[in-house]
């Protein structure tokens, strides 16, 4: 029986290079953190918002669910990591705010190509043709790697999901395709954005 199935939002980064929260940047009629706190809870069982340990971070977003990193030196793992901490046999579809063409029919697709046999089910980047890690399925069997890399020093979840995929540690990954690679397309900068900021359709 497959874990059931839960929506994070991560949105624990300092944005240095955009000069302001991610997490409150609009593309549509809100910002990125109901959006797609929303989005992936209407395909999952519910969904977080992901910020970092800070107790005034996503103070602006507190009508959400919210998980707080644990650690604020180990990156998107932290979120994770966090969320394990709340519901640890749960399995998590993380989504980087920072994606603004993310849509229903995307985290669809993942979530029904998910492959509880496997520690994750990411999406493949187009550009890499490595496994995206801010836009897939972990599953609890995850855990374990992603904490035993995170005591080591290494707890980047890119480095994690490529030695489960070609060491062959573990239960291995498995990839999904999208025909439209504009769902992984990230916006880290000021004119990124000014030049979205239009919107999206």
């Amino acid at each position: 029986m497959s874990a059931p199935l839960f929506g994070l939002v991560l949105a624990g980064g300092r944005s240095v290079r955009m000069g302001r929260p991610k997490a409150g940047l609009r593309y549509r009629d809100e910002d990125q953190a109901h959006y797609l706190t929303g989005l992936l809870g209407s395909v999952c069982e519910g969904a977080w918002l992901s910020v970092g340990a800070d107790p005034a971070s996503g103070a602006e977003f507190g009508d959400l669910p919210i998980l707080r990193d644990r650690d604020p030196g180990l990156g998107p793992a932290a979120g994770l990591l966090a969320a394990w901490d709340r519901l640890p046999e749960a399995a998590w579809l993380v989504a980087a705010v920072d994606l603004p063409f993310l849509d229903r029919p995307a985290v669809e697709r993942l979530a029904g190509a998910r492959d509880p046999a496997k520690a994750a089910t990411a999406a493949l980047n187009p550009d890499s043709l490595l496994p995206e890690p801010l836009f897939a399925v972990y599953e609890p069997a995850f855990r374990a790697h992603l904490e035993a890399a995170a005591a080591a020093g290494r707890p980047g979840l890119a480095g994690v999901l490529a030695r489960l995929r070609n060491r062959g540690e573990g239960p291995g990954v498995a990839l999904v395709r999208f025909k439209d690679a504009r769902v992984l397309r990230d916006v880290d900068t000021r004119e990124e954005y000014r030049l979205l900021s239009g919107g999206v359709a």
